[in-house]
């Protein structure tokens, strides 16, 4: 089973990774002066984007629908 991998723009880095069934996914908050609300929601929505792109399906958060 081969992996599929979906660059991200740091160099030698994948910020989604298909292996199987199975889809690992990274993300962070981009703005450091966000409090921790606003770091978790803007994580999550960055996750979500990920996810999305690549067609996985996820359960729904709140947080992602508030952008």
């Amino acid at each position: 089973m081969s992996d599929i991998r979906w660059p991200s723009a740091s160099g030698g880095r994948s910020r989604v990774v298909a292996r199987g069934a199975q889809v690992f996914a990274v993300a962070n908050a981009s703005d450091a002066g966000l409090d921790f609300s606003g770091q978790l929601a803007q994580t999550l929505v960055m996750l979500d984007a990920h996810l999305r792109h690549v067609g996985a399906t996820a359960p729904a958060c709140s947080a992602c629908r508030s952008s």
